[in-house]
């Protein structure tokens, strides 16, 4: 949703044509490119937490396999 509206954001500022909206465009860019890299880390820790409680999770049903006798 955020790249929707960045993307309405900066054809507005092409529409403008001024040299604000250049401006205003490359700082938007800038923008843009943090928000992928936010992203990209913090889909990587969500899966590093989900691989973690599926790892105990399956623990758990090994060791009380083991011990169910």
């Amino acid at each position: 949703m955020a790249a929707n509206s960045v993307n309405a954001l900066r054809d507005s500022l092409d529409r403008d044509g001024c040299a604000f909206g250049q401006v205003s465009r490359e700082r938007l860019d800038n923008v843009a490119q943090d928000i992928k890299s936010i992203e990209s880390k913090l889909s990587f820790v969500a899966g590093s937490v989900v691989l973690q409680l599926v790892s105990f999770v399956l623990a758990v049903m090994i060791f009380l396999l083991n011990h169910a006798k």
